[in-house]
């Protein structure tokens, strides 16, 4: 597409708000009211007049001065002397010019004033281009794996890109702009001209899981709040109907008009029987579709080939229908020896091709070595050695705190002890996992927090008010759905603040779960080769009964079957799966037909000048005519009688 013409100077382009499409169209007004077409015709459409330094307005109070003076002398009473009298006729004559003359001069004054002012003040005006109000925009762009779709030969992500520039081509250079993308806690560009924005909208590319939107948004949002510019918007781009329903609401949605084809996806691969125990045990994985035809579907898994490392026979095959459910059970043969089932599970491809293959990476026949370095006074200590004595008689866990360290291990880090293990990195093993669990008292919060930046983790973590309490809200494939069920049920309070940490460059790394009100509370990041998860409370604060459940445990020995510290031989595969890459079945809406009038005619002519040197122009002349006005005195009266003759005989 061309450039929107015209474009909005100060403003968001008309075409951003016109009628959206599809069942997650927008009701109701929304910001940037300047900019949006109005009920008649739409080309019609301007920018409403605006100031670039609306304070300097308090000076048409000075307009009051001559007002003040005229009337004060509207109200002298004049004096009649009889000796005069004869001079009331022809002065009645004379003071309608006088008061015509007056008025003018009132008038002047007054407009001279009031021109002034609006000049100070650098009064915009929807004439031409030129200078405008500078505006500060956040685009928040949605290129998770949902923007890999192909349409009309080519992927979602640049139908968006190629939308997005137009909104960049309608701003002008005084304006900034943030791009904010990514999974997770997502990633932030900016503030940045819009050439530079486009640049960097040029270098985004589809990711493997869904951006947490809501978050996005509302992190956008708290950037504008913090602007002084005069124009603030918040714009998203995405092809979800239902995106920007919840949490903060953008401005304006750019996308909603691309009809996305039907998708069906792989939203997870659990291991539901074998696995890190005996190797001549049958290894059972279930397979979980979500989309919009998730039920009657082939599964299939194949094994690695030779080279990668795996245990099974290369030439392995097994297929699988998916149930009503969207569910499909691989039973694939004993592995025979330790070591690790290597391969993936695919469906039939379909438009989104990023969610149609899963990798599997499943190491069997060896155990967690765990070590546990907590504080005995820190409240979480004593359910958390509970849960790995728990796991370590179920044969999956071995403690190891006693032993010297080695690679590979899971360590378990809370109170002062923990702090202290990651405060000296290089004595950590290669190949570590770390799970951090917060104190329980906030003072030592600030010297976490330094030492999660000297390890460089990608994430903060301060006190905070600790939300409302409520349940665990689980994300990706690497819970189990009874685990998933287990943490719905639990309750937790006291959460800290996770949040991604400023000037850290790349993916601070991923959401595992969530408060009920939207909160990360646990969080997954790689730091070199190690992997650090960190929860966002001890499980046991007041409010809280994680740590006294079995949904404790459960996630406990979750985390630790998912981090097992060991790599898996063969390159870029990982015991995590792509997370839901769509939404349960029925719940996304049919796109409607785009509705309304078409770009060319929403985005009309909505350049805007300042028109301060044609005011200061227009002082000068009424300058000019007042001085005029004020040299010109009244012609004398004409008394009506001759002069007098002169005196022939002067003393």
């Amino acid at each position: 597409m061309a450039p929107a013409p015209g474009g909005c100077r100060g403003e968001l382009p008309a075409v951003l708000h016109g009628p959206a499409t599809g069942g997650g169209a927008q009701s109701g007004p929304v910001a940037g009211a300047a900019c949006r077409p109005p009920q008649g015709d739409p080309s019609e459409a301007r920018l409403a007049l605006t100031f670039l330094a609306p304070l300097l307005l308090a000076l048409l109070a000075a307009l009051a001065v001559p007002l003040v003076l005229h009337l004060r002398r509207q109200r002298q009473v004049p004096s009649s002397f009889p000796a005069l009298r004869y001079l009331e006729d022809t002065l009645q004559r004379t003071s309608r010019h006088l008061r015509l003359r007056n008025r003018l001069l009132l008038l002047v004054r007054l407009a001279l004033l009031a021109v002034l002012a609006l000049a100070a003040a650098r009064l915009v005006l929807p004439v031409g281009g030129g200078t405008h109000p500078p505006a500060a925009v956040v685009l928040v762009v949605d290129d998770g794996i949902r923007s890999a779709t192909v349409l009309e030969d080519r992927i979602v992500l640049d139908h968006l890109r190629e939308k997005a520039g137009e909104l960049l081509a309608a701003l002008g250079p005084a304006d900034r702009v943030w791009i904010l993308h990514g999974t997770g806690e997502g990633q932030v560009v900016g503030p940045d001209s819009p050439a530079g924005a486009r640049r960097a909208l040029a270098g985004l590319e589809p990711g493997s899981a869904p951006p947490h939107l809501p978050g996005l948004l509302a992190r956008g949002r708290a950037i504008l709040e913090a602007r002084s510019e005069a124009r603030t918007h918040l714009v998203l781009a995405s092809a979800d109907p239902v995106a920007g329903e919840d949490g903060a609401r953008p401005d304006a949605v750019v996308g909603r008009d691309l009809a996305l084809p039907p998708n069906t996806g792989i939203a997870g691969v659990e291991v539901v029987r074998g696995g890190a125990r005996d190797p001549n045990d049958e290894l059972e994985l279930l397979v979980s579709l979500v989309g919009d035809e998730p039920a009657g579907r082939e599964v299939r898994f194949q094994a690695a080939p030779d080279g990668a490392g795996g245990t099974l026979d290369p030439e392995l095959r097994v297929q699988a229908l998916s149930n009503g459910g969207g569910r499909a059970l691989l039973r694939l043969p004993p592995p025979g020896e330790e070591g690790w089932v290597l391969g993936h599970v695919e469906i039939e491809a379909d438009a989104l091709r990023a969610d149609d293959r899963a990798p599997v990476a499943v190491e069997v026949g060896g155990q967690v070595s765990l070590r546990l370095i907590t504080d005995p006074d820190e409240p979480s200590t004593s359910w958390l050695r509970e849960a790995a004595r728990v796991l370590e008689a179920s044969g999956g866990v071995e403690d190891v705190s006693d032993a010297p360290a080695s690679p590979g291990e899971t360590w378990i880090l809370n109170g002062l002890p923990g702090i202290e293990a990651l405060e000296d990195p290089e004595a950590l093993p290669p190949s570590t996992t770390l799970l951090l669990v917060p104190p329980g008292e906030v003072t030592s919060l600030p010297r976490l927090d330094r030492a999660l930046a000297e390890f460089g983790a990608g994430w903060s973590i301060r006190a905070g008010d600790g939300g409302r309490p409520g349940p665990l809200l689980a994300e990706g494939g690497i819970f189990a759905p009874g685990v998933r069920d287990a943490l719905a049920g639990s309750t937790v309070a006291g959460s800290r603040h996770l949040e991604p940490r400023a000037g850290v460059e790349g993916s601070p790394g991923q959401v595992r779960l969530r408060t009920a009100d939207g909160r990360p509370w646990l969080v997954e990041a790689s730091v070199g080769d190690r992997t650090l998860l960190i929860m966002g409370s001890d499980g046991v604060a007041e409010g809280s009964n994680l740590g006294r459940s079995a949904a404790g445990i459960l996630l406990l020995d979750t985390l630790l079957e998912q981090g097992t510290g060991t790599p898996a031989p063969g390159a870029g595969i990982d015991t995590s799966v792509l997370p839901p890459p769509v939404t349960s079945p029925g719940a996304r809406p049919e796109p409607e037909p785009p509705a309304g009038p078409g770009a060319s005619g929403l985005l009309g002519d909505r350049r805007g000048g300042e028109v301060s040197a044609w005011l200061l122009a227009l002082a000068l002349v009424l300058l000019l005519l007042d001085g005029w006005l004020g040299r010109k005195t009244p012609a004398r009266p004409d008394t009506g009688t001759d002069p007098a003759p002169p005196n022939p005989h002067p003393n």
